[in-house]
């Protein structure tokens, strides 16, 4: 697929978890699957920057680097940015616990992957979603079951804003933050089983199949 390699490369140095050091191989593009690639396509820095800076207005002490700053800077900067999640926009009224906060956004993150809303999974990412939280109310499911079975919206998608299915995307992201093939819901099923059973997009079955093998 046509690609730039510069764009490539910032977007991997930029967006953690998106492929581990081992898979970051060379500069060919054969180093990339057509998952992954099409993934890093649609993350640019412009989209992930606004979710892992929002709130690095309060933070003091703080300026992003320039070319001209040391490495040092860069480190610190990066380290503190996806490591430590230090400038994620947090909201200081919220008194819910630990616990609360982090079934909430695996809700949300099983929500947007529901129907490929990619930056909605990569968001819930950031804010800690957890790719093996279960949905209770329906049969045990994690986002990747019914990511698995998502479907594009059809010639109407003005319901959904600017954002577009990108499921293919989307269960890119969760097997590489985590989310497992072989999780089963209440109905002993896999991803892979309900995108099967639920006559999900054939793209979508043939790459959930290749990541079984």
């Amino acid at each position: 697929m046509p690609c730039s390699i510069t764009s490539l490369l910032s977007v991997i140095s930029h967006t953690p978890r998106l492929l581990n050091q081992s898979q970051v191989r060379s500069l060919r593009m054969d180093a990339l699957s057509d998952s992954e690639a099409r993934l890093l396509l649609c993350l640019g820095n412009d989209k992930v920057n606004p979710i892992w800076e929002a709130g690095l207005e309060s933070q003091r002490g703080w300026k992003k680097p320039t070319g001209d700053d040391s490495r040092k800077a860069k480190d610190d900067w990066i380290k503190s940015k996806y490591q430590w999640k230090g400038f994620l926009e947090v909201d200081s009224s919220d008194d819910r616990g630990h616990d609360e906060r982090t079934e909430q956004v695996s809700r949300e993150l099983y929500e947007a992957a529901s129907i490929g809303n990619l930056m909605g999974v990569a968001e819930a990412l950031a804010h800690g979603g957890s790719v093996d939280w279960k949905n209770p109310q329906e049969g045990g499911k994690t986002a990747l079951h019914v990511c698995a079975v998502s479907m594009p919206y059809g010639d109407d998608d003005s319901q959904w804003g600017e954002e577009k299915w990108l499921g293919l995307e989307c269960a890119e992201l969760l097997l590489q933050n985590g989310a497992k093939m072989k999780a089963l819901d209440d109905n002993h099923q896999s991803p892979l089983d309900c995108a099967v059973i639920g006559g999900a997009e054939r793209e979508m079955i043939e790459f959930l199949s290749a990541r079984t093998q």
